[in-house]
């Protein structure tokens, strides 16, 4: 699990999975 990124959407829960951030298009980490 990895936090959050800054600038992700605000539907993004506090904690995701890092397959999730690859999938939703929110690269920066």
């Amino acid at each position: 699990m990895v936090d959050k990124p800054a600038n992700g959407p605000a539907w993004l829960p506090a904690k995701i999975k890092k397959a999730n951030v690859s999938k939703s298009g929110t690269k920066r980490l």
